[in-house]
């Protein structure tokens, strides 16, 4: 029998906290009638747990209701016979059914469907929670036999089993994709069915497989190259910025840093991430008459997640190249400049792809790739004495950093095609700066810089051979910067330095970077 039953029109049904609702063969909650509302909240659950024969966890019975499950609500059924999540039976339809985050529809017996729409038109389906289904020949959403009924797949939506209607008896289903554009999805579908991507990107439905992939870090990479860019110009800064006989060593600056952007709610496509990094610098002096120029190789790792997770890379760069310090001198100012040519490997998995298929609702996708780089700077530098024991120093530096990605694949549905990626990055800073007798040096320094994407703004992948372009990130964002440092000259052959930054910038973009440096005479 049923646990609830209403009978008749406007009906109000509300079980919350820990309320639980067990019933056996029938239905926890019917209603007979239109214009009800029936609501699960909390932690409030209905249990079907017949044996044999047909159980419904809600079954609106009736048109125009109403059923609503939030919190973390959830309906079980099981048995040896079906046992559906929720039932729409009305002749006339107009239903609509939402489920938010954390709620969950669960079955485990065969022929035991997760939402089944039986009868009536127009209704509304939204998704935001959890539908599984493990039984033989059982669907976690099914239109049978009904038109027009729309499905909505919302952010944080994970539907395990299959996405069926029934074209013998049900005609103009959709299928509404909204679960942000941080989110990878692979959909398989049977019937036939309208699909709405309503986060706005490009998708691919073929054979009945509906998917898209996050931007990812195809959105990240002139972030990431300008955090390599940034990375390496701060050791070249930090060994310009030496005395005179330092500079005539060879040097090493070792690094860390890391680097958080918030999701953005204004821009969608510009994705939340988090990212730790570190590096090696080592340069060494070749003498010249006319100029200074040091030899520079360096070595950088960086771990970047992406949304929580939705993709994770690793990549490694090595990078070789000249800096020019004191290309052109006067009394006050230096101007240096520098080249640099590497090799960047990245190695990523998406983890979260959305997947009805599987097990979890998930699989995984792996990739391999590489990239050269090739960035050439200037810095100029500007010092003036206040007094014997404090100095004012002002720093300009400007980039221009391409990286060219070359093509790859992620699984057997996606492919990449290769991208050069062309940056221009550039600062300017103010420090003083306290020398003591004893060799030590310190510093307080401010700074602002700027990057933006002038060429490669989007990434092009072929998917199921639909062609995606991904794009509207953050292809420009400004930075501001606070560091403090120092430098210590010891009596031998060895000086040693030391800083610590923060920066922020207008995209919700903040870090830390840490250096020590070490320079030394053979």
């Amino acid at each position: 029998m049923n646990a609830i039953l209403n009978v008749g029109n406007n009906n109000k049904t509300t079980a919350f906290g820990n309320a639980k609702i067990i019933a056996s063969k029938k239905a926890g909650i019917e209603d007979r009638g239109d214009n009800n509302v029936t609501t699960l909240s909390g932690n409030a659950s209905i249990e079907i747990t017949a044996a044999a024969g047909n159980g419904v966890g809600i079954d609106s019975n009736g048109n125009s209701n109403t059923i609503t499950l939030s919190d973390n609500a959830k309906i079980t059924t099981a048995g040896t016979n079906a046992g559906i999540g929720i039932q729409l039976s009305g002749a006339t339809g107009n239903n609509i059914v939402r489920m938010s985050r954390n709620t969950e529809i669960s079955t485990t017996g065969p022929s035991s469907d997760g939402i089944y729409v039986y009868d009536g038109n127009n209704n509304e389906i939204y998704i935001a929670g959890k539908v599984q289904v493990t039984g033989a020949g059982s669907n976690a959403l099914f239109i049978e036999a009904a038109n027009n009924n729309a499905i909505t797949l919302q952010e944080g939506a994970l539907i395990i089993g299959p996405i069926l209607t029934d074209n013998t008896f049900a005609s103009g289903s959709v299928l509404n994709i909204d679960v942000g554009l941080a989110t990878s999805y692979i959909y398989t579908t049977t019937g036939s069915w309208t699909v709405n991507e309503l986060d706005g990107r490009t998708y691919s439905n073929v054979g009945g497989i509906v998917s898209a992939l996050s931007a990812g870090n195809s959105e990240t990479a002139d972030e990431m190259l300008f955090q390599r860019t940034l990375n390496i110009n701060g050791a070249l800064a930090r060994h310009a910025s030496l005395p005179a006989n330092d500079n005539k060593t060879v040097w090493l600056d070792a690094y860390g840093c890391t680097s958080d952007r918030s999701q953005s709610t204004i821009n969608a496509a510009s994705l939340g991430y988090t990212s730790t990094t570190s590096g090696l610098t080592i340069g060494v002096p070749v003498k010249t008459e006319q100029t200074s120029i040091d030899l520079v190789l360096s070595q950088m790792r960086t771990e970047l997640n992406i949304s929580n997770k939705e993709q994770e890379i690793s990549a490694t760069s090595v990078k070789f190249g000249a800096f020019l310090k004191d290309l052109i001198q006067t009394k006050a100012w230096n101007l240096g400049a520098s080249a640099m040519i590497g090799r960047n490997n990245y190695t990523g998995s998406r983890g979260k792809v959305l997947d009805n298929t599987t097990a979890t609702g998930y699989t995984t996708l792996s990739t391999n790739y590489d990239s050269t780089e090739v960035t050439l700077g200037m810095l100029a530098k500007y010092s003036s004495v206040i007094n014997p024991t404090l100095q004012f120093e002002g720093e300009l530096m400007g980039t221009l950093a391409r990286e060219s990605i070359k093509s790859y694949t992620e699984g057997t549905t996606f492919a990449w095609q290769s991208r050069d990626l062309d940056q221009i990055s550039g600062g300017a800073s103010a420090a003083f700066v306290h020398h003591k007798q004893n060799g030590l040096r310190s510093y307080a320094k401010f700074g602002v810089h700027r990057r933006a994407v002038i060429a490669g703004k989007q990434a092009v992948y072929a998917n199921n051979g639909t062609n995606t372009a991904t794009g509207g990130g953050n292809l420009s964002e400004t930075y501001t910067t606070g560091e403090l440092g120092f430098s210590f000259k010891g009596k031998g052959a060895v000086s040693i330095s030391g800083s610590l930054k923060r920066h922020r910038s207008n995209h919700s973009t903040s870090g830390t970077h840490a250096h020590l440096g070490l320079n030394w005479t053979f």
